[in-house]
Formats: structure tokens, sequence, C-alpha cells
């Protein structure tokens, strides 16, 4: 009669192992499977590399963590970050600072999150059709701004910036920025009340509540 009972407690030990360590592992298998299959996969360049096309995802992917553990989704994020580059390309190219530029493109962003944050939190919308919605209507307002062709960063502080690499050429400092914003939020989530409040909200949104917590508020915010 115990011997079924250590078979489950096994097998749930296991699945709380694969739950807590899974994308680990199998990002250490592909890592050794593409090495395996290109001598010139592991190295200190490639990685590099690696990481400098993935921050503006990675950047995006940060925010977007704040709202997914609220049990919320953002699927408007990628033409949110479309529409706040255009923004600022085309405020550059008419002669406005680099810094005016990029408080412009924030507001707008933060305006749409705004936005999307309210028809979540006080209309009580589903997260799924609000940020799809908003995925298209952004996406029609930044080709209307634009149209069907390329537009050019063209600040020279801004270009820059972007190129920058530290340690004899060797880092780019957009990787640093994606460091950067990877520590901030891993600090705002485990060391101040609003990251521990969205915890809560995600694990159980009627309970927090009931705690004191202002749930359609720290919604609204993430």
């Amino acid at each position: 009669m115990n011997r079924p009972s250590g078979l489950k407690t096994g097998t749930t030990g296991m699945l709380d192992y694969f739950y807590k360590y899974g994308l680990f592992v199998v990002f250490i298998a592909l890592v050794v499977l593409f090495s395996s299959l290109n001598k010139n996969f592991f190295t200190v360049k490639n990685s590099i590399n690696l990481l400098q096309q993935t921050t503006s995802t990675g950047i995006a992917a940060v925010g977007l963590v704040f709202v997914m553990l609220t049990g919320g989704i953002d699927v408007s994020i990628g033409s949110v970050t479309f529409m706040t580059s255009v923004i600022a390309a085309t405020l550059t190219s008419r002669g406005l600072g680099m810094t005016g530029a990029f408080i412009v493109s924030i507001g707008c962003g933060a305006v749409v999150g705004c936005v999307n944050g309210f028809l979540c939190a006080k209309l009580k919308m589903v997260p799924l059709i609000v940020t799809l919605a908003m995925l298209y209507i952004i996406r029609g307002l930044a080709v209307s701004i634009v149209g069907i062709r390329q537009v050019d960063f063209t600040n020279p502080v801004g270009t820059t910036l972007a190129r920058m690499r530290l340690f004899g050429g060797l880092l780019p400092v957009i990787v640093l920025v994606l460091a950067a914003a990877m520590i901030i939020g891993q600090f705002i989530l485990v060391k101040t009340s609003f990251g521990r409040q969205l915890f809560a909200i995600g694990n159980n949104k009627t309970a927090a509540q009931k705690m004191g917590i202002k749930v359609d508020r720290n919604i609204s915010c993430a």
C-alpha cells in the first residue's frame, strides 16, 4: 500500500524539479547540441553577438514579466516597440534632440500601457483581447506615420551609443543596458513592496484584495 504513495511522491518531486529547472536543462542541452554542430557557436564573440541581437527582446521581456506575474498577458508589446522606435527616429530626423525624442517616445509607450491597464483592471476586459486589438491599432498608427519606407535614426549621439563597445571593442554598451534593465527589474520584484504585491496578486487576486492590496491599481501600473 505504501509503494504507490512512494512512487507518486517521487513523480511529484521530479515534476517540481522540472518546473523549477526545466528551462535551464533545455538551454544547456541546446548549447551542447549547437556547439557540437558548429565549433564557432560556443565562443565569446558569438555569444556577445547573440546578446547584442536579442537586447531589444530582452529589455521588452523584463517589462512583460511584471504583466505575467499578475496573470495577464500583453501581445501588443512588439507593436508598441515598433511605434516608439518610429516616433524616436522620426523626431530625430526632424531635428529634435535624442533626449527629447526618447522622452516623447517613452511617454507614448506609457500611455498605451496605461490604456491597456485601465481596460483590463477597471473595465475587467480580457487582457488577450485588449492587447491583441491594441496590437493592430498601434501598428496601424505607426505605419500611418512613416508609410511603407525605412526610417533611419539619424541622431549622431544615439548612433554612437548604439555602436559603442567597451573592453577593447569586445562588449557592446547595449548589452550593459540589458543587464541594467534585468538587475533593476529583479530588484523591484524582490526588494520592493510593489514587487511582492504583484506576486501576491498573481497567486490569488481575491486573497490579495482581502489583505488590503489594491489589485486594480497594481495591475494598471504593471
